[in-house]
């Protein structure tokens, strides 16, 4: 048996676990955008498709954020996070699909910085853990509006 017959199967596997996986999370991604579309087109207060952000999750979320592919949509009852495809793929690993309710928010602050307006969102999830996430609006005074919050402190 000639010897490059091993390594190939073992790259054929390799290949085949890795279109499963991205079939898997192509899916979930569409699943999630069909039913967050159907919420942002009814009734939005505020909506972008170009803003940016990261999650306080963990050191990893914190430096890989997403830069202009981050859509905020704010309805009367909820902050819907998503990423714009193909980003969607990994928005759950980079902590950057939430869906928000408004009565959860425990507390805007805004940070100014090279990039704009930092607006860092705390807030409690389903499980009632508090998490924080940071996001850079294109108008953050339309955006903090929209969440029906006074003016944020400012963070250092």
């Amino acid at each position: 048996m000639p010897h490059w017959v091993i390594p190939a199967a073992v790259g054929a596997s390799v290949v085949l676990i890795l279109l499963l996986a991205f079939i898997r999370c192509w899916r979930r991604c569409a699943c999630r955008k069909s039913s967050s579309a159907a919420v942002s087109t009814s009734s939005a207060l505020h909506c972008e498709h170009a803003a940016s952000g990261y999650s306080h999750r963990s050191l990893l979320t914190r430096l890989g954020g997403v830069a202009r592919k981050v859509e905020l949509t704010v309805t009367n009852s909820d902050l819907l996070v998503d990423v714009a495809y193909p980003l969607a793929l990994v928005a759950e690993q980079v902590d950057l699909c939430h869906r928000i309710s408004l009565t959860s928010i425990e507390g805007v602050a805004a940070r100014r910085g090279e990039y704009g307006l930092e607006c860092i969102i705390t807030f409690r999830n389903g499980q009632g853990i508090q998490q924080r996430l940071s996001v850079f609006p294109e108008a953050p005074d339309r955006f903090l509006q929209a969440l029906h919050t006074p003016v944020p402190e400012l963070a250092l």
